[in-house]
């Protein structure tokens, strides 16, 4: 049934592929992840499970930066990035990392970041990404099929402190 070349067919081939292929609850990969905090002028490094060899497919890791000092914000730079690309699409689909403002995984309004410089995709910005508040939570997501290196990313909290400025 799978091998006619009608697009129904096709489809709802491809439909079953994935949901056979998509793994039982329990069997994503989620060794990975956690809260940590910083200091200004400290640098921290986080990085995809198994960088810079290739993470493992079905993973979802959340990490949640907090500044020490409330009034800071966390600034965090790429070094490396190279993620499943976008395919045909303008959006990422497959494999990605999201950043939000905050404790919640929402809307990636600081970026939903995807593919690598050898392939299509949605890069973070080379000069880095500063929140608007003193705390960032970044997801990781792979999907069923393909898989890179992965990332690494370092961070650090800026700005002047509450004492900082005599509030």
């Amino acid at each position: 049934m799978c091998f006619k070349f009608e697009m129904a067919i096709i489809y709802s081939c491809l439909i079953v592929l994935i949901f056979w292929t998509w793994p039982a609850s329990g069997q994503h990969f989620t060794d990975c992840g956690g809260e940590l905090s910083a200091d200004s002028g400290s640098v921290g490094t986080i990085t995809s499970p198994y960088f810079p060899n290739n993470y493992p497919l079905f993973s979802n890791c959340t990490w949640i930066i907090r500044c020490n000092d409330v009034g800071q914000n966390v600034v965090i730079n790429f070094e490396n990035f190279e993620l499943e690309d976008t395919g045909l699409t303008d959006f990422c689909r497959f494999d990605w990392v999201s950043l939000d403002n905050g404790v919640l995984i929402g809307n990636a309004d600081l970026g939903l970041f995807c593919g690598g410089p050898s392939t299509s995709g949605i890069l973070p910005p080379a000069n880095g990404i500063v929140s608007n508040e003193s705390a960032v939570t970044i997801n990781f997501r792979s999907d069923f099929l393909f898989n890179f290196s992965g990332f690494n990313l370092t961070y650090t909290c800026t700005g002047k402190t509450d004492s900082e400025s005599g509030e």
